[in-house]
């Protein structure tokens, strides 16, 4: 993970020290809940996972188009959120949305 971090932060010339700490801070916790996640999948516990775009309601327009798309795998949802948020949210690393598990109910 660690190494992720440095590789990501090294493409993020130009940007502030503030905005380039925050980058690696959400990446750090996105690896954490990526792991989690692919737990799940091949658990079984997690039966998918939706695009998440209500946490703004400032939201741009490509943002609220995605909100509520369904996902099969972790790897396919990545690829609209491949770092921080959606990949083409208007407010790039500030995005907010998030892709969340749909968790198996029990006995299922």
């Amino acid at each position: 993970i660690a190494a992720g971090v440095r590789e990501y932060l090294a493409g993020l010339a130009g940007r502030t020290l503030s905005d380039r700490l925050s980058a690696a801070l959400w990446s750090a916790i996105r690896a954490g809940r990526d792991a989690v996640m692919r737990v799940g999948e091949l658990t079984g516990v997690i039966d998918g996972y939706i695009a998440v775009e209500v946490n703004d309601k400032n939201r741009c327009e490509p943002c609220d188009e995605i909100n509520g798309t369904r996902y099969d795998s972790l790897s396919d949802a990545r690829l609209d959120y491949p770092v921080i948020g959606y990949a083409d949210c208007s407010g790039g690393m500030r995005c907010r949305g998030a892709v969340v598990p749909i968790w198996r109910k029990q006995g299922e």
